[in-house]
Formats: C-alpha cells, sequence, structure tokens
C-alpha cells in the first residue's frame, strides 16, 4: 500500500517522502478480464527527485526550557556522535544513551526517532518532547543534523485529595490522603510513589462515640524502568520499556466497639507494554498477612450468629499471584473516544495447598496463621463517547472468586462490596446485597448494632452511564445511572444472597443523580448528589422506589440522599 511504501522509504533515509508521492493507476485495455497495475513515483515539488539524507549526529537538551538554549550548558558524549548539553545533571548518561535508538553515521529513520520519543516520554520525566532536524548539505549527499529538546517535569511532587460521603443514620464520613511522588529516584528514571490516607466515620447519635471507625493506610510503590532480573526477554527496540514493580502497603481498620484490623502487603512484579494499545502486569510474588484484634464481646456475637463471616473474618495469610490484561483503542486519535477493558486473575494458597489442607474444617497453618486459598477473576470494561461538546461514560464491571482447599470463604479483604463515591453512588460502601439481603430496620434503630453493616460477597455484576456536560467556564455537570449487586456463591449458610441466573436480574439496585464539578484539566473536585430508584427491602423482594420520591420533603432528603464529593471521575 502507499502507506507501506511511505514508511519503507523513510526508514531508509527519505525524511521528506510523503504518501501523496505514490501514484498508482490501473489499466484495462487490453483486457477486459485482467489489468495491469502501475506504480508512480512521484518527484517532490520543489527538486527533481528525492534526497537520501544520512544522519550526521544528535545533540540532546536534557533541561530545554521555552525560549532557548543557555550558553553555558555542559557538554557530554554518550557515544561517536551522540552528545548531551545540560545545566543541571540529573539523569544517569548511559541510560539517557540507551533511550535514544537512532544511530549516526546510518541513512535516517523515521521508526527509530519516533520510538525514541515514545520512550523519552514513557519514563515519565519529560512534559514534552521536541525533535529538530537540521539539514544540510556536502557535495551530493544530504545530511541532518538531530537536536532532541527534553522539557522537565518537576522531580519530586506533592498532591492531596479529600472525599466526603454520608449514609442513613446519621453517619457521616470524611477522608483525605496526602501522596509524595519522586520521578528519578536514583538516577535512572525510577519512580517513587508515598502515600498517607487516613478516613474517618462518625454517628451524631447521643448513645454512641463521635468516632464511629478509623482507617489508616501508607502505601509505597517503587517503579523500575527496566526488568530486575531479566526473567524473559523483551524487544529492546520498542516504544515502551518494561518496568519491574516493587509495592508495600499497610492499612490499619479500627472499628469502635468491634475489632481492629491490621494488614500488610507486598508485592513484586512486571509491567510490560508491546503495543501501544496493550498492557500487561504480572505479580509471581503477592504476600498479604491479616490480623484481626481487639474483638470485642458484640462483634463476637455477630459472629457466633453468621457462620460465613466467621469463616471469613479471621487471621489469614494470603500467599500467590496476580496477573493484569488491558486493552484500549482510541478511535479516530479522539483522546473523548476511547474503549478500555481490564481483566485480572488472583490466585492464592495454590503452591502451599500441595503441603496438605484443611482437616475436619481445621485448616493448615503457616508461621502459625491459616493461608487463605482461592481464585478470582475480574472485568472491568469502560466506553466513552462525545456527543457534541458532552461526553457519554459508561462502565461495566463483573467479577467473582471461589474459595477451596485451605478456606471455606473468601477472606473479607478479597470479597466484592460495592456502593460509595466511585460505585453506586446512592448506596454507602458495603451498604448493599448480598443478593436479597436487607437489614432488620429493629436492629439498624440500635445505636451498636447499626454501626456494623458491612455487605460483600463472591460475586459482583456493576452497570454505571453518565451524561457529563458543561455548563460554564470550569463548571461541569453530569447526570448518571448507577446499577448492580453483590451475590454469594452456592452459600449453605445464607442462601437469599445466593446468586440464580433465573432471579439475579431482579435483585439488581439502581440509583440515580445529579453530579457538579469543577475542572481545571489537571484537577477536579467533583459533588454527587444520588439516591436509590430500586432497593432491597427486609424480608421481601427488591422495590422500586418512584412513587415515593420527594425531593421537597425534608424526611425523603435525609432518608435518601448520599452526598459523595471527590477528587477527579468516578470511571
Amino acid at each position: 500500500s502507499r502507506v507501506r511504501i511511505a514508511e519503507r522509504l523513510n526508514n531508509t533515509g527519505f525524511a521528506d517522502f510523503k504518501v501523496e508521492h505514490v501514484y498508482f493507476y490501473v489499466d484495462t485495455i487490453l483486457d477486459a478480464a485482467k489489468v495491469n497495475l502501475y506504480i508512480e513515483i512521484l518527484p517532490p515539488k520543489d527538486h527533481a527527485q528525492h534526497r537520501r539524507y544520512e544522519l550526521d549526529s544528535i545533540k540532546i537538551y536534557p533541561n530545554y526550557v521555552k525560549g532557548g538554549l543557555d550558553s553555558t550548558l555542559v557538554k557530554k558524549v554518550l557515544r561517536d556522535r551522540v552528545e548531551a548539553f545540560e545545566s543541571i545533571h540529573y539523569l544517569n548518561d548511559a541510560f539517557l544513551d540507551k533511550l535514544v535508538l537512532e544511530q549516526p553515521n546510518n541513512w535516517y529513520n523515521r521508526s527509530l526517532e519516533t520510538k525514541t520519543v515514545s520512550r523519552l516520554l514513557d519514563i515519565g520525566l519529560f512534559k514534552f518532547v521536541n525533535v529538530k532536524n537540521d539539514v544540510s548539505f556536502s557535495g551530493d549527499s544530504a545530511h541532518i543534523s538531530q537536536s532532541i529538546l527534553l522539557t522537565p517535569e518537576l522531580i519530586q511532587s506533592v498532591s492531596a485529595e479529600v472525599e466526603l460521603n454520608n449514609r442513613s443514620g446519621n453517619f457521616f464520613g470524611t477522608g483525605g490522603a496526602v501522596s509524595y511522588k519522586h520521578r528519578n529516584l536514583f538516577g535512572y528514571a525510577e519512580n517513587l510513589d508515598i502515600t498517607f490516607a487516613g478516613q474517618l466515620e462518625t454517628q451524631f447519635d447521643d448513645n454512641v462515640g463521635f468516632i464511629n471507625s478509623s482507617d489508616f493506610r501508607v502505601t509505597a510503590d517503587l517503579t523500575i524502568p527496566r526488568m530486575l532480573p531479566p526473567l524473559f526477554s523483551l524487544a529492546q527496540n520498542r516504544k515502551y520499556l518494561p518496568r519491574t514493580i516493587i509495592s508495600t502497603n499497610y492499612t490499619s481498620q479500627r472499628r469502635v466497639q468491634f475489632y481492629s484490623l491490621q494488614s500488610l502487603t507486598a508485592k513484586y512484579g512486571f509491567r510490560w507494554k508491546p503495543r501501544e494499545v496493550v498492557s500487561h502486569e504480572f505479580y509471581p510474588i503477592v504476600l498479604n498477612e491479616v490480623l484481626v484484634k481487639n474483638k470485642s464481646d458484640a462483634f463476637q456475637a455477630i459472629l457466633d450468629d453468621d457462620i460465613r463471616l466467621r469463616r471469613s473474618f479471621g487471621d489469614v495469610l494470603i500467599a500467590g499471584l496476580q496477573y493484569k490484561y488491558s486493552i484500549t483503542n482510541q478511535i479516530d486519535n479522539n483522546p473523548r473516544r476511547l474503549r478500555y477493558v481490564r481483566a485480572t486473575f488472583e490466585s492464592a494458597g495454590n503452591v502451599l495447598g500441595l503441603f496438605g489442607g484443611a482437616q475436619d474444617d481445621i485448616p493448615k497453618t503457616v508461621v502459625g496463621i491459616p493461608f487463605a486459598q482461592f481464585s478470582k477473576v475480574t472485568f472491568d470494561i469502560r466506553h466513552y463517547l462525545p456527543i457534541g461538546k458532552a461526553d457519554l461514560a459508561t462502565r461495566f464491571y463483573i467479577g467473582t472468586g471461589f474459595s477451596y482447599g485451605n478456606s471455606s470463604e473468601l477472606p473479607y479483604t478479597e470479597q466484592f462490596v460495592i456502593g460509595g463515591s466511585n460505585s453506586l453512588r446512592a448506596f454507602s460502601l458495603r451498604g448493599l446485597g448480598p443478593g436479597l439481603y436487607e437489614d432488620d430496620p429493629a436492629s439498624i434503630d440500635s445505636p451498636l448494632a447499626s454501626q456494623f453493616i458491612d455487605r460483600s460477597g463472591d460475586m459482583k455484576i456493576e452497570f454505571n452511564v453518565e451524561y457529563r456536560f458543561p455548563i460554564v467556564s470550569y463548571l461541569k455537570g453530569a447526570v448518571f445511572i448507577d446499577a448492580g449487586n453483590v451475590w454469594l456463591i452456592d452459600n449453605e449458610t445464607q442462601p437469599i444472597g445466593n446468586f440464580k441466573f433465573d432471579s439475579f436480574l431482579n435483585q439488581i439496585a439502581l440509583g440515580t443523580g445529579l453530579g457538579f464539578r469543577l475542572d481545571f484539566d489537571f484537577f477536579m473536585i467533583r459533588l454527587d448528589i444520588a439516591f436509590p430508584l430500586r432497593s432491597p427491602a427486609f424480608q421481601s423482594d427488591f422495590e422500586w422506589q418512584l412513587s415515593e420520591i420527594d425531593p421537597f420533603s425534608s424526611a425523603w432528603r435525609k432518608d435518601n440522599l448520599k452526598y459523595n464529593l471527590g477528587i477527579g471521575y468516578p470511571f
């Protein structure tokens, strides 16, 4: 085709050759049943023939700023005819040289230039990468001297976010996070992210303490732009560099008058992109220790009454692996027209299970802690479609998990939950499901019992539709509908929560609402106000609430409206 011919010539020195220089014409005069196909290469307009360029030299400017080049730059020779000119040294010379794929003293290669630009952008150190090719002539030969202008990002940065939410029963929650980022920790574009996050929830009631629950989380992620060790070979001339990822997370959760939960997680693995639209993540080592402490008598009574919760809520060691596959299809180079699919597979305990599993319902332990054995699969599918100046965003999520061997239930931290500011916004987080289950209103009226409304399942289905539109300047609006639920899989102790193909559609909760966003491109604050359209009723099926909608009633607003304040879009 014309495109392939142009690309081949661009990669062998003909830098000015374009698709329109290739001309096809068909001759059918000689035989009606046959055609003669001819190809003609049209000459350029400015001279008689196409010139073939040789790449003379490459000059790299890692500290380039708009307005020109500093005359005091220090020159460094990276290799023959490849030089760096910098005012501040922060990126290792050998690593910078490795990012540049082009070879001077060879024919100019457009493909290698494009891949070099992609690699320089991919490491996350530069806002902009611009290539300037200066043409010169020596006798009959044409030459290119190339300059690569790199505009640096901030090496270190701090960001923060805040979230507010509420749920029925006079609960009010607030959370926040502070993140620190270092984009070049050891001089090889290693990316360090550290996040401190916390959340508090309170209930305004005379019979309970002011603080109902608290969560504190510290996360540290180190991303290294190469494979350590190189377990398998990836082509060295790709646009995107493979990554080694080392991640740790510590979470401390305190539910007042119930329990404390501590979780320590460590992950080691790799991320790579064979193509621009495809991404793989593989973590052969995933370790998670969960400890439940300070159980109150009231919480122990809940565990004694709920076999499933008792089996899943305890000390556990999760040791396994994780694999994630992502593919995106950006149509017509329009960032607003996007399709995205993410699939995740997790498995734990299979290696430890080779040495034996539970006997007589007593699980095997490692260093005194029972180990979990399960598998999980999830799919997250999103589609973004521009409609004039507005956008239609949709998300479909489905996931399921199965416990076996040493586990009779999925660990509590691995179960699926629904609701909250990034899910079904008309329902509180962990406030829906499984299946037909709904709390007894009489028990919720009890201040102590109402504090523990945590629901989860072995399976989750969620669907969201959001119409996003501009209002004025930075203020934007949204109208949305959220649907979904969580279910159990063949659970004998709580059959009302089991998933069944012939009835699950009748157990889908629905919520809708309005959203307002202050969108500054680099920063966006979101307020979503939602209320349920269809929800479960105690000892009954799901019920529509359309006839009860009365926004002018303070009682209805108090019982139904959910306010979600967050940073960024929900999906």
